[in-house]
């Protein structure tokens, strides 16, 4: 089971992002809330930074404010609430033309999203720094803001599993820094994160060796400081150094793995930090498998599995809160826009058009006494009863017709089965030609095959896929049930909310709102 322990790179950084030789009196003290105030006083922290932020005059330090909130609000796991603040920040960051800590701001929520898995939303933000990054005009800063870019992006291919982009990203982050040099303020916190991000991505990959020597390296930059014994990344090279030493059988003792395991679970504990926690569990109930420990085996599993789960509720619920608030915002711009657009269409209906606004009132009407007698209550009957095989036979051009097939067909059709057996109609930007050229034929040959096979067009064809699929899910997978529209649109698909309800009333009856809700009932009764 992977791990989101890339986090940690977030709070080394963000701890001392205030990268440069000459710094304000305001500046100076918001860096020490970060080191100091915010592990003693949580409270006195945010009343800290607010006051800096309402009384300093300058719009740097007030985005570096806001920044700050941000990342407190990121310590207590407060994600919808540390993404408001990193975009307010944003917002006056663009206005005021702030390249350095606009390149910050975007690498920061960028991990936000990551640490979510919206791993979509993420991208757009990192994909964002590299046309910023040379706008910083002081080299100290611009190069300071390529190496928060590229640790922040190793961590990324990391939660994708590509560890050998992560390292590829490390690589590069490690050249920027050494351009910023040891005159960084706490330069080896910096360079402990960059041997323990090493360590996870070389443990993944089983090259035990490089993973043990990036481990025991990050150790000795961490030991250089003073007042570690809290220090979250140590933890984390604790419990590294523990899992390597089992696996490679090093000469040290039973009692010395574990010792650094517990060091890591204390820290953990201390920082009230779960993915830590989470890690050091799953380490311990591997360990005590292994020397057939079972009562201590029995105990981590337990905690393992309790952690995860509440990860995972969590996870969910900031999910939903976070399109609660993206939909919330839009719904907003729509209302700013309808006001402008009433007064426009007030003056065309006085000038021209009052006659067609006449017929398309008359048409709403009627389309809403249409909705009013609502949809055929024996198909939904049958869409919620169907077995998951059965499905298919709802939807026009997800069932096959005329098969077997021709000879010179026969290699589009397994190509095209291929395509939906895999899903691969859940790529919004899927076009007929991408979807030609993977099967090896023209677009011409495979619209003839989906004619002749499917009895739709192209559109029409992904289009009942991509709703067969969202039955399915809220049929079968209730947990599509509690995520936003908006959210179950994206995964089958749909490049919005917007066109996947209308589609979706379109085949089926009803909106994808009103078919959840009928579900619910009928699994009720």
């Amino acid at each position: 089971m992977k791990k989101r322990r890339h986090l940690r790179i977030l709070i080394v950084l963000l701890i001392c992002t205030l990268a440069q030789a000459q710094v304000s009196k305001s500046e100076m003290l918001l860096a020490n809330i970060l080191t100091e105030v915010r592990s003693t006083n949580k409270e006195r922290a945010f009343f800290l930074v607010d006051s800096i932020y309402k009384n300093d005059a300058d719009i740097h330090v007030k985005i570096h404010a806001l920044f700050i909130h941000a990342y407190l609000y990121h310590d207590e796991f407060n994600i919808p609430t540390s993404l408001q603040f990193a975009f307010q920040a944003i917002d006056l960051a663009e206005k005021n033309k702030s390249y350095k800590w606009l390149s910050r701001l975007y690498g920061f929520v960028g991990a936000e999203y990551s640490r979510l898995g919206l791993f979509s939303e993420a991208m757009l933000y990192f994909d964002k720094i590299e046309a910023i990054i040379p706008l910083v005009s002081d080299e100290h800063d611009r190069n300071f803001s390529h190496f928060y870019y590229y640790h922040l992006l190793s961590a990324y291919y990391y939660e994708q599993k590509s560890y050998n982009e992560a390292l590829l990203s490390i690589q590069r982050a490690e050249s920027y820094i050494a351009k910023v040099g040891t005159a960084l303020i706490h330069y080896n916190h910096y360079m402990c994160s960059i041997e323990q991000n090493k360590g996870i991505n070389y443990l993944e990959l089983k090259q035990y060796d490089k993973a043990e020597k990036a481990y025991e390296k990050g150790y000795e930059y961490i030991m250089k400081e003073e007042n570690i014994d809290d220090f979250l990344a140590l933890g984390y090279i604790y419990a590294g150094l523990a899992k390597v030493y089992g696996i490679q059988q090093k000469p040290v003792t039973a009692n010395q793995i574990l010792d650094y395991y517990y060091k890591g679970l204390h820290i953990a504990i201390l920082n009230d930090n779960r993915d830590l926690k989470e890690i050091c569990y799953d380490y311990l109930r591997e360990y005590y498998e292994t020397v057939g420990d079972w009562e201590n085996y029995s105990k981590y599993n337990k905690l393992y599995l309790d952690e995860r789960h509440e990860k995972e509720e969590f996870r969910t619920k900031t999910v939903n809160e976070l399109l609660e608030q993206q939909h919330l915002f839009k719904e907003e711009i729509t209302y700013k826009n309808k006001k402008y657009l009433v007064v426009i269409v007030s003056f065309l209906v006085v000038l021209l058009i009052a006659p067609g606004i006449y017929f398309l009132l008359r048409r709403k009407k009627k389309s809403k006494n249409q909705e009013e007698e609502g949809p055929s209550s024996a198909f939904l009957q049958k869409l919620a009863q169907a077995k998951e095989s059965e499905l298919a036979s709802f939807f026009q051009g997800v069932s096959w017709y005329n098969i077997p097939c021709e000879e010179d067909e026969r290699a589009v059709v397994e190509a095209l089965m291929c395509f939906e057996q895999e899903r691969g109609f859940v790529d919004s930007t899927i076009t007929l030609e991408a979807l030609a050229e993977s099967c090896q034929v023209t677009p011409t040959a495979l619209a003839k095959v989906l004619q002749q096979h499917k009895q739709v067009e192209f559109k029409m064809y992904l289009t009942q896929l991509r709703l067969c699929e969202s039955v399915k899910l809220m049929r079968f997978e209730k947990e599509y049930r509690e995520y936003k529209i908006s959210h179950l649109a994206e995964v089958v698909g749909f490049g919005s909310h917007s066109s996947f309800s209308i589609e979706f009333k379109k085949s089926i009856g009803v909106n994808p709102s009103f078919f959840i809700q009928y579900l619910e009932e009928i699994e009720k009764k």
